[in-house]
């Protein structure tokens, strides 16, 4: 015997059957092209193209400032080891050798301590190119049109 199925004779996942004594059933449409699991994936985040160009605009900016953080920090530990002396016995100003500003003794501090001082001093004068300002900026102005429009009168529906 030869029966059609139609959408009559469809139980959907989640589904109660009730008054009913047996029921025959069938899987169909299993695995992971089904409808249901192909919407189960979580949403995605929704971005502007204006936030995505200013995203990847900040990262190049900071990764050239971390380069040019690791450039300054690399030649700063070298010159510093190659022309900074021990100043400390100095009594006047003809007796200082080398970087006379600088109270810097080699034997206290490794190339690679030092490297790494240098390297964050630097990230800090650099800190004044990326553009944080602009991040804000965005931010409030989309801010202040999400209220004007929950502010418009001619927008609200009383339905």
């Amino acid at each position: 015997m030869q029966v059609s199925l139609s959408a009559e004779n469809v139980v959907l996942r989640g589904c109660k059957l009730r008054n009913t004594a047996h029921v025959y059933g069938i899987t169909v449409f299993t695995g992971h092209d089904t409808k249901i699991m192909q919407n189960g994936a979580k949403a995605r985040y929704k971005f502007s193209n204006l936030e995505l160009y200013s995203n990847k605009s900040i990262a190049m900016v900071l990764f050239t400032q971390f380069t040019m953080s690791v450039i300054a920090a690399s030649v700063g530990t070298k010159w510093l080891f190659e022309f900074a002396k021990d100043n400390s016995n100095a009594q006047s100003y003809a007796d200082f050798e080398g970087a006379y500003y600088l109270d810097f003794n080699p034997g206290d501090s490794s190339a690679p301590v030092e490297f790494l001082k240098q390297t964050g001093t630097w990230i800090i004068l650099f800190t004044n190119l990326v553009p944080i300002s602009l991040l804000v900026s965005l931010e409030l102005v989309k801010f202040a049109q999400a209220t004007f429009m929950s502010l418009d009168a001619e927008m609200y529906d009383e339905e």
